[in-house]
Parts: structure tokens; sequence; C-alpha cells
């Protein structure tokens, strides 16, 4: 939990969390499991352990585009290549894979499913990136609570 006033905020256990110390680099980041003894937990990568007195701020959402391109690459293969594998599991059912049109149903339409998919992830990840919250920790700033 964090505090500043008046003001408590939780942050979920599995949320994703990134911690950066005073000169803002980027010490962990991942899905957050916790605080125990002093110490935040985040299971990214790799299971992380940080001080939490080495913590100058927090940022709670995910704050890089560039995991959600990567995601909506991965994303737009999978929709192209499954377009692709149900035409042709289509095509030995009905007997048609001799007909020159019938491949181009099959492979012409994934030239577009493919980026459109793509693109509607990266614009979800711009969404999620807006979302995200940037909390700097210190004195009269927000603060740990620990109960």
């Amino acid at each position: 939990m964090l505090r500043k006033g008046d003001q408590v905020i939780t942050i979920p256990i599995g949320d994703y969390l990134s911690a950066y110390d005073s000169a803002g680099a980027l010490i962990a980041a991942g899905q957050f499991e916790g605080i125990d003894a002093g110490r935040m937990m985040f299971n990214g990568q790799q299971h992380q352990v940080v001080p939490a007195r080495y913590v100058f701020q927090l940022r709670h959402g995910y704050p890089r585009l560039g995991h959600y391109f990567v995601k909506g690459l991965r994303h737009g293969l999978l929709a192209a290549g499954v377009w692709v594998a149900g035409g042709i599991v289509i095509g030995v059912a009905t007997g048609m894979l001799d007909d020159e049109y019938y491949w181009f149903g099959v492979l012409f339409p994934p030239i577009f499913i493919g980026p459109t998919v793509a693109t509607a992830t990266l614009m979800w990840g711009a969404a999620r990136q807006a979302l995200s919250r940037r909390y700097t920790l210190g004195p009269d700033q927000w603060e740990f609570v620990l109960e």
C-alpha cells in the first residue's frame, strides 16, 4: 500500500510494476508479488527482490509500447496462420485445393488480417500505457505502508 496524506493506494498482487532508483534508472520490473521485510518482490523475466529503501519511484502499469508491439506482431502472425491453416483444412475436406481461386481466398486475406490484429493490439497497449500511474516516493510524497 502507498499513502500520501489522506489518499491510500493499494497495488494488487500480480499487477505490472516498475521500480526506479533516485537517478531514474530501472531497478526491477515485472508482476508485483508483494513486500516482505522491507523488500519488494517482482516476478518478471527473472525473480527479483529489491530493498524498498532504494526505490524512489514506482510506475503501476505497462510503461513501454515495445511490449505491445512485439505482442501485436505475435498475435497478427497467429491470426494469419490460423486463417491459412483453417483454409487448408477446409480445402482438404471439400476437395477444392485444385481451384486457383480457392488459394486466392486462403492466402490473400492474411495480408490484411495480420497487420490489422497487430495494429489493434498496439492501440490497446497505448491505451493501457496512458492509464499507467507514476508514484514518487519520499518525504511529503507517497510512502510505503506495511500492514
